[in-house]
């Protein structure tokens, strides 16, 4: 049945698509419900997110403040896209009311005070099981990451002239900036607990003594010279430590019930009818089934959607159609799979019937591939310098996202340097390419979504962001890279 949402008409073909471009993720993140339960909740959360982003847009539609063409252009830049005359004017319209709503949102809650003292001792005090930590170490690391471009002896190499330069006095923190494919803060990795840096990287630091600096050796992701600064055994944080945080969560929870009091408003001031959805056309039924292929692994439909925004990828001559197995076999195998004979599958010219033949081949290196990224960005690995993420876009990572937490920044670096290897890869037309541009797609859609209108309520981005990295049983703090999260404010 369709809905008019303050006369504006929303026909049942819209919210039956946006549930079913909301099921796979949904599922994952209430996979435990019976079917007819998460079935109906589904479509429930589907209508209310129509009808809350109709509202938003129709608020935003009537502010009468202006968005300039400078904040048009600099949106649509983040995105890694000149806004010059091949971006069509339906999307420099999505950009421009995206932001709009962007800024109403934004608004809310802006002239609430800070917490108090008294708040924060109580949030402290209340969430002391959250504040518990294991042993502790604080440790800086020089590291290079072994990649297409830069094989095992060229990176060991580098470090063994580091070494050198430490034994006849140099400062570490100096050679961190000099040799280091991580240089942030001279190699600082501030304080971490045992199993948060892959196990080679725990086996070397955690026998160290505050001082003392380890000879160069390798792990997966390639060769570390590490020093220890300091170490501190298991128990409580102090206040002190984590005042900052419960400061900022605090805010963060005042300005999401603001966010959502305004939403109710808008919601209770709107007049919603129901209203009979006329027969539709035989087409409209292909187009959800194709949704379901995709969502399975079947379908893998970027260049389909870069088709209809008239939005071509620019090629580069970087790289090669081989460089997109050594990717897909990185993020395999850094969550602890393996590619073995699937290889063969892969390179296999994709087509429709192939993609069908090994839909759950796909879907299962595709939901492995997604865990991997976190995996990665937990032990620092980088798929190319990060000099090429500049390079590509002409923006440094620290530009888009102000104050990120350093876990936030830790996965933007890992996927941002996937992504520049990705555009730089020969376009090919194997299964292996096209499954690399749907996981591209996917973790890109929930972890770093490009401007439009609003894509999922917050409630379920956000678990979606918390159950993907928990499920994906990586050393990765949920709760760092949560905070301050550019995406979610």
């Amino acid at each position: 049945m369709a809905i008019l949402v303050n006369g504006e008409r929303i026909d049942e073909k819209a919210i039956c698509e946006e549930a079913e471009r909301m099921r796979a993720q949904y599922e994952q993140a209430f996979a435990d419900e019976a079917p007819a339960t998460r079935e109906a909740r589904l479509r429930e959360w589907a209508r209310d997110n129509i009808i809350e982003r109709t509202l938003l847009e129709q608020a935003a539609k009537g502010d009468p403040r202006p968005i300039t063409p400078e904040e048009v252009d600099a949106a649509i830049r983040a995105t890694g896209r000149e806004p010059d005359a091949s971006v069509p004017a339906e999307v420099r319209a999505n950009v421009e009311l995206n932001l709009r709503a962007r800024r109403l949102l934004d608004e809310q809650g802006k002239d609430l005070p800070p917490a108090s003292d008294e708040a924060v001792r109580a949030f402290y005090e209340e969430h002391a099981k959250e504040f518990a930590l294991p042993e502790r170490i604080r440790a800086a690391h020089i590291v290079k990451h072994v990649t297409p471009c830069k094989p095992p002896e060229v990176c060991e190499e580098a470090l063994q002239k580091a070494k050198a330069e430490l034994a006849a006095g140099a400062e570490f923190a100096v050679l961190a900036v000099k040799y280091s494919d991580c240089p942030e803060n001279g190699g600082d990795l501030g304080w971490f607990p045992r199993g948060r840096m892959v196990e080679e990287f725990d086996n070397t630091i955690f026998k160290m003594k505050p001082g003392e600096v380890s000879e160069i050796f390798a792990s997966r992701y390639g060769f570390h010279i590490v020093k220890v600064f300091d170490r501190k055994p298991a128990g409580p944080a102090d206040l002190d430590e984590v005042a900052d945080y419960i400061r900022s969560r605090l805010a963060a929870d005042a300005h999401n019930a603001a966010v959502e009091k305004f939403l109710d408003g808008l919601r209770a001031a709107a007049k919603v009818e129901d209203v009979a959805s006329p027969v539709g056309k035989a087409e409209d039924g292909t187009r959800m089934p194709r949704t379901l292929v995709e969502a399975a692994g079947a379908t893998l439909g970027p260049d389909e959607l870069r088709a209809a925004a008239k939005l071509e990828h620019k090629e580069s001559p970087v790289g090669n159609a081989e460089d997109g197995m050594r990717m897909l076999r990185t993020l395999i195998e850094a969550a602890g799979g393996a590619l073995g004979p699937d290889e063969t599958i892969l390179r296999e010219p994709y087509t429709a019937e192939a993609a069908q033949k090994h839909a759950a081949l796909l879907r299962a290196l595709h939901d492995t591939a997604i865990a991997g990224f976190f995996h990665c960005a937990a032990g620092n690995v980088l798929f190319t310098d990060l000099g090429s993420i500049r390079a590509q876009y002409g923006r440094d990572l620290e530009d888009v996202h102000p104050g990120a937490s350093p876990t936030f920044m830790r996965l933007a670096k890992t996927y941002w340097t996937f992504k520049v290897c990705l555009i730089r890869c020969s376009p090919d037309s194997s299964v292996c390419n096209k499954l690399l541009w749907s996981i591209d797609e996917t973790f890109a859609g929930v972890f770093f979504p490009t401007p439009g209108p609003l894509s999922q309520p917050r409630r379920l981005r956000e678990t979606m962001m918390r159950d993907l990295i928990t499920e994906s049983g990586a050393h990765f703090d949920v709760e760092d890279y949560i905070r301050d999260n550019y995406y979610l404010r």
